[in-house]
């Protein structure tokens, strides 16, 4: 039943809110939620006059997933089920952009995805 598979808005995610920083620095951009049954935290990236959402990567409890375009400059440091860093160890001007942080329960067959949005954001101005 298509019904049974509606997300559910919940709230307790926080995340690192606007960073102003120079070019060439090193950023960490800080998520974290307090809900025991949530193990995978996921960010996401929004450069200026872009609405797609571009995914950075996600944790599945102590694994990394990160994405391609990403891996090489942003490194994810966390645990799913408590918090995930996103590192930028040289910022460019290009990394200016609002970052989403998103945290969820594993989904299965008989399990219902419970997922989330902050109503906060990170940005970064470079």
């Amino acid at each position: 039943n298509l019904t049974d598979l509606t997300p559910v808005l919940v709230k307790n995610v926080y995340q690192t809110p606007v960073i102003f920083a120079s070019f060439g620095n090193p950023v960490e951009l800080f998520c974290n939620h307090s809900y025991s049954n949530f193990d995978q935290i996921y960010w996401y990236q929004q450069t200026r006059g872009n609405t797609e959402l571009k995914l950075i990567g996600y944790a599945n409890y102590d694994q990394m997933y990160p994405e391609d375009s990403f891996k090489a400059r942003f490194k994810l440091n966390g645990h799913g089920s408590k918090e995930l860093t996103v590192r930028i160890d040289s910022i460019t001007f290009e990394d200016s952009a609002v970052y989403f942080c998103a945290a969820s329960e594993h989904s299965s067959a008989e399990r219902v995805l419970i997922s989330q949005k902050p109503a906060h954001h990170s940005i970064l101005n470079i």
